[in-house]
C-alpha cells in the first residue's frame, strides 16, 4: 500500500491491504485506487506498475509517481538446490518528482495456515561495515514448528525471514509491530 506525504490518500496496490484499516467514518484517508499500468514478467521475475497522481497541493504540471513493485524468484527449474530453498525478493522502483511512502503487511498467515497458531517474531540488526548503513530483519516463525505439516496447503515449518535498509539508503525507514485487523 502506498502514501503520498500530506494527501490523505491511500493506494491499495496488491491484495487488500486496506481491509486491515479502520473503517471509522472519522478516518483521516480515503481509499483511492492507483491507475494499474501493467505487468511484465519472465521466468524469473514479476513486475507490476502503478501511477499515482501528485498531491493538489504541488503543481498541476507535476507529473505522476510511477511505482513499480519488482518480484524476483531465484528457484529455477534445473536447479534442485534453488528449488530446495524458496524465497522471493521484493524491490521497489520510484520514477517521479514527490515522496511516496510504503507499507508492506506481514502477519502470521505467512507462516501458519492456522489461525490460532502462537507466532514468534524477533527483530535482528546488522551493521554493514563501519558505516551508518544497515540491515533490519525480521524473522517470523510458528512458536512450535510441526515438521513437514501443512495447514490448509501451508507449510507449518520455518522461518520467514524480512529484510530492508535501517538506515542510510533509505534514512526515514520504520519498522513497528501490531494488530492486523483481517476480516473474515
Amino acid at each position: 500500500m502506498a502514501t503520498v506525504p500530506g494527501s490523505d490518500n491511500v493506494y491499495p496496490l496488491l491484495g487488500r491491504p486496506q481491509d486491515s484499516l479502520s473503517f471509522d467514518t472519522h478516518a483521516e484517508y480515503n481509499i483511492t485506487f492507483p491507475a494499474y499500468l501493467g505487468a511484465q514478467f519472465d521466468t524469473s521475475t514479476t513486475n507490476f506498475t502503478y501511477s499515482i497522481p501528485a498531491p493538489q497541493s504541488l503543481s498541476k504540471s507535476t507529473q505522476p509517481v510511477e511505482l513499480t513493485l519488482s518480484f524476483l524468484s531465484p528457484i529455477t527449474p534445473t536447479s534442485t538446490l534453488r528449488q530446495s530453498i524458496p524465497a522471493s525478493y521484493m524491490t521497489v522502483h520510484v520514477k517521479g518528482s514527490f515522496d511516496v511512502n510504503l507499507y508492506v503487511d506481514l502477519n502470521g498467515q505467512w507462516v501458519s495456515g492456522n489461525r490460532g497458531s502462537q507466532i514468534v517474531w524477533e527483530l535482528a540488526h546488522q551493521q554493514l561495515g563501519k558505516s551508518d548503513k544497515g540491515l533490519k530483519t525480521w524473522q517470523i516463525r510458528r512458536e512450535t514448528e510441526l515438521l513437514l505439516s501443512e495447514e490448509r496447503d501451508q507449510a507449518e515449518w520455518g522461518t520467514l525471514h524480512f529484510t530492508g535498509p535501517s538506515v542510510g539508503v533509505a534514512p526515514n525507514t520504520k519498522h513497528g509491530p501490531g494488530l492486523t485487523d483481517l476480516r473474515t
